[in-house]
């Protein structure tokens, strides 16, 4: 019995593979058998777009790498399913699909956290000072390039972003990421000195930078979720417009966390 996760890196961007990764890993540890993952050389090749970021350049990722030619289970439902993970009791499957629930790798939550989605050396050293300077920060992510094209991705409103500020108090540093630099930078909200935006035009940086910080306003998307989810935050902010578009009625109940809270 084994398992794989051939569209790894040709099913989205950093956050999604995430999710992916942990998932098989899992399934794997759930089982006691092995998992493998496609090469990096294979990464994006039949991806509708070029990626932003993926798995291999952020971790240093010690399993077994190879495509396989298993029997494929594809995800049914959005939220958590239950049934599916307790389906595949023997035989090899190859997984599809984007399983983004902590409910899928509650089990190895902790191994995840220290040893799988640890961040190059390189990384963390060059962010240090930052690191140091701001872990008691207000993270905001802000996603919009890909997102405005995106009629299934809404685009947060500065309202929102205001709205979860004020869930913290008012005197705590804000670091704001973005994949819009210039457009932050023109927005009142964040003209106080109170925020720093980054330009570190690096989602690397941005992430590990992210999940560094004590308190997170996130928005719609899986690279901040994971930012949230890699600092064990129990200050999250999240918003309960998710989807919109053909993927409006996905059910994302299992998508937050219990303490999170969904404005």
């Amino acid at each position: 019995m084994s398992f794989s996760i051939n569209h790894l890196g040709n099913s989205g961007h950093l956050g999604n593979q995430m999710f992916q990764y942990a998932f098989v890993k899992s399934l794997a540890k759930r089982y006691n058998t092995k998992f493998c993952i496609p090469p990096k050389e294979v990464f994006g090749k039949h991806y509708y777009q070029r990626l932003f970021s993926n798995i291999d350049e952020a971790f240093d990722l010690n399993c077994h790498r190879e495509t396989s030619a298993y029997t494929d289970v594809i995800e049914k439902v959005f939220h958590y399913d239950d049934e599916l993970v307790n389906s595949l009791s023997s035989g090899d499957y190859n997984l599809v699909g984007f399983f983004q629930s902590e409910k899928y790798f509650k089990n190895i939550e902790d191994e995840l956290r220290t040893k799988d989605f640890v961040f190059k050396k390189e990384i963390q050293d060059d962010c240090s000072d930052i690191v140091d300077q701001y872990k008691d920060s207000i993270a905001i992510h802000i996603r919009r390039n890909d997102f405005l094209k995106n009629a299934n991705h809404p685009v947060q409103d500065n309202q929102y972003y205001i709205d979860g500020l004020n869930q913290f108090p008012k005197n705590i540093p804000v670091l704001v990421f973005t994949d819009d630099i210039e457009w932050a930078k023109q927005q009142d909200i964040f003209s106080d000195d109170r925020f720093l935006i980054s330009e570190t035009d690096d989602p690397y940086y941005d992430l590990y930078i992210m999940s560094k910080c004590k308190y997170h306003v996130i928005c719609n998307s899986t690279f901040s979720w994971w930012g949230a989810w890699l600092a064990n935050s129990q200050n999250v902010v999240a918003p309960k417009n998710w989807f919109a578009g053909k993927c409006a009625n996905n059910n994302t109940d299992d998508l937050y966390l219990s303490h999170w809270k969904i404005i």
